[in-house]
């Protein structure tokens, strides 16, 4: 996904969603999209972004850090680029 913009964001929101829903593991292609999707041109935190429970299962597998911007790490857990 090379392509940013809202369209984009949303696509990769709602198969991160439909990953979540079918109940199968969080992957490290789940992580990476919904680093991709934190990141985007909101700057949105993680609970603005996904319902509360896809929000909790994220944060609790992966660590979702921001790399494009450490201003732009906001949600529980999140934490700025190194």
């Amino acid at each position: 996904m090379r392509t940013r913009g809202t369209d984009g964001l949303m696509l990769a929101r709602n198969r991160v969603l439909a990953e979540l829903e079918r109940g199968g593991p969080v992957t490290s292609e789940l992580c990476e999209l919904a680093n991709w999707i934190i990141c985007g041109d909101e700057g949105l935190p993680l609970e603005a972004i996904f319902p509360p429970e896809a929000a909790d299962k994220l944060a609790s597998h992966c660590t979702l850090v921001c790399h494009l911007d450490p201003r732009r790490a906001a949600g529980r857990g999140v934490a700025p680029s190194a």
